[in-house]
């Protein structure tokens, strides 16, 4: 690799990885000449594309009550309550804090959930089921 050349990856993991960076004349070779490895890439980008279009498509068609209803069911599967900020919750579903905040209250209001800072206990899983399912 020549000194003026770098590679750099930035981003947290929720598993152990490991990373293995080729230089773009090694993937380059090794895309043209190895079909294993030309699989291999393909078919991960191919499962990126899909997660991608599917967190398009739920934040073009869903509702975000039913998006965050299931969202918090999935986290908090088997448990009494979940730790997550607004801003996470918002990160995940792909829209605004305030938004997820004017939606958590509601879920408040009608006694589906309890919130304080960066944790959400649940009150009616029952409610947000059916909620994640009216969609």
């Amino acid at each position: 690799m020549m000194a003026e050349e770098a590679y750099n990856a930035e981003g947290v993991a929720e598993t152990d990885v490991t990373v293995v960076v080729l230089p773009k004349p090694a993937f380059d070779r090794l895309s043209a000449e190895e079909d294993a490895f030309r699989s291999f890439v393909f078919a991960a980008y191919s499962r990126r594309l899909i997660d991608m279009l599917r967190v398009v498509d739920d934040v073009a068609f869903n509702r975000i009550d039913v998006r965050l209803a299931e969202r918090l069911l999935m986290l908090g599967d088997g448990l009494k309550e979940v730790r997550a900020t607004h801003q996470d919750l918002a990160s995940e579903l792909g829209t605004a804090r305030e938004v997820i905040s004017r939606v958590l209250n509601d879920f408040q209001k009608r006694e589906l959930i309890e919130q304080s800072r960066g944790l959400i206990t649940f009150k009616d899983k029952a409610g947000l089921g059916a909620i994640s399912h009216s969609a």
